[in-house]
């Protein structure tokens, strides 16, 4: 890994809109650090997916936080951990988010059930783990700054 160029931290509320804000807050200061436009939209893709992730399903109460972090590393990457004091993941592992096409019309298609597939396809590696009640994931991305 390539030494920590710069990095940007939020805590939010686990809402839908602490949730967007985080991610437009990150999409910025990639912007801003010369990261390319292509890997903004990847990055920003993943993260809203995680961090929704966490504000549906995590059980989150209205009281707790979620600490997204964003580290650019100078040999070209960007790391994102994202820590919430939610529920763990089932078996403590993320899920496989293999890819299922659907049967039958695009009517047909559920409306979830895709966040971790895009979430690995969009990353080059994925770590979870869960420490003394904290849930800490890990994104990280292969990127070109300008």
């Amino acid at each position: 890994m390539g030494r920590i160029a710069s990095r940007l931290v939020r805590v939010i509320r686990p809402t839908p809109q602490e949730a967007r804000a985080a991610v437009q807050a990150v999409a910025a200061w990639l912007a801003a650090h010369g990261v390319h436009q292509d890997d903004i939209g990847s990055v920003q893709i993943a993260l809203a997916e995680a961090v929704n992730n966490v504000v549906e399903h995590g059980a989150c109460s209205s009281r707790d936080h979620i600490r997204v972090t964003a580290r650019i590393r100078c040999r070209r990457g960007v790391i994102i951990e994202i820590c919430d004091s939610g529920r763990g993941l089932p078996n403590g592992e993320t899920p496989q988010g293999h890819f299922v096409p659907p049967a039958g019309s695009a009517a047909d298609l559920p409306e979830g059930g895709y966040g971790w597939h895009l979430i690995k396809e969009l990353t080059a590696r994925v770590q979870y783990r869960r420490r003394e009640n904290c849930n800490t994931l890990v994104l990280e991305f292969a990127t070109q700054t300008r």
